[in-house]
């Protein structure tokens, strides 16, 4: 059973084409802050076939290092 949406995201993208592969697994990899340099390449790639790096994301630990805090909120 998937936790998060990144886990769906990623299951997605393994049916698409390489350029929204990329698009999915880097704005899963920087939380959506994917450079301009990179959605240039992505670009590049669409337009006319040039060289793409597809790297798949690590998701299987992001929640390991969560400290969560019991806090109540006085109103």
């Amino acid at each position: 059973m998937k936790t998060n949406a990144k886990e769906y995201l990623k299951e997605f993208a393994t049916s698409q084409q390489d350029w929204l592969q990329a698009l999915i697994y880097d704005a899963i990899e920087t939380n959506g802050n994917i450079t301009d340099e990179r959605k240039n390449k992505i670009f590049k790639h669409l337009i006319n076939g040039a060289d793409l790096s597809v790297t798949e994301p690590n998701i299987s630990n992001e929640c390991n290092d969560l400290t969560f805090l019991d806090t109540k909120i006085a109103l």
